[in-house]
């Protein structure tokens, strides 16, 4: 959805970091869809369980922190 990457691209954070949540952002949007409506914190453990079967923790929590800044 444009208003998450909106909220990405107004932040603070440096070039690179925003870069990097935009592909964890695209990443949650492909798992859970669109519709908000669908967006549970169910949803978001789901999803951490399925990134964590082919990336690093690190780059699990990483996911998760951007999906929370926006």
């Amino acid at each position: 959805m444009k208003i998450l990457l909106d909220i990405l691209e107004r932040s603070h954070h440096s070039a690179a970091t925003k870069s990097s949540y935009r592909g964890c952002v695209g990443r949650w949007l492909v798992f859970a869809g669109d519709d908000a409506s669908g967006w549970t914190p169910i949803r978001v453990e789901q999803w951490r369980d399925a990134l964590a079967e082919s990336v690093a923790p690190r780059t699990v929590n990483k996911h998760l922190y951007a999906l929370r800044y926006v």
